[in-house]
């Protein structure tokens, strides 16, 4: 038999243990209501991209949803770590569809993401003549006409990315 002394240590302890558990709880349900509203927003704001296409995504950074959702910065970095998303394009990480923002200078002046110009590379490098393939220079310039300014050391690291090589290693002979 316990005295009440061991019986009062006992009931302390499940109360502490009873508030750690709810404690828990609550800091999952709090974690789950935020990758939810980070999720709202992704989907509402990349709605073209999730109807078109990767050529559709538009420049979106985590302190741009921190700050709609009022919140840190890391704390949207840690809510999206490790996390995918099914859509419409096959399984997708979150983190990627953070993409930076270059200016266009089109007729609204406004900015196109990093992963739109490297659809752009992309698309022209495939659309390209294969026995006299463009260089990162001609790939600017034809960029540049689309209303895109883009460095020539930009298409290169973007070109990288993409694991396309360069125009000489990309040549055919007959």
């Amino acid at each position: 038999k316990y005295d009440k002394q061991e019986m009062a240590e006992v009931n302390q302890y499940v109360k502490e243990k009873l508030h750690d558990a709810k404690d828990f709880i609550k800091a999952i349900e709090q974690r789950n209501d935020t990758l939810a509203k980070v999720l709202e927003y992704i989907v509402e704001k990349q709605k073209e991209y999730f109807y078109k296409g990767l050529q559709y995504l538009k420049p979106m950074t985590m302190g741009e949803i921190a700050g709609i959702l009022h919140l840190n910065e890391s704390t949207i970095s840690r809510t999206v770590k490790d996390k995918y998303i099914l859509t419409p394009h096959g399984i997708v990480k979150i983190r990627d569809l953070f993409t930076s923002a270059i200016k266009s200078s089109g007729a609204k002046d406004d900015v196109i993401s990093s992963n739109t110009v490297m659809f752009q590379i992309k698309e022209l490098i495939d659309l390209e003549d294969k026995y006299n393939p463009l260089s990162d220079e001609a790939i600017a310039t034809a960029l540049k006409e689309k209303g895109v300014k883009i460095a020539r050391r930009t298409i290169a690291k973007y070109r990288g990315e993409l694991e396309v090589p360069s125009s000489s290693k990309r040549k055919q002979y007959n």
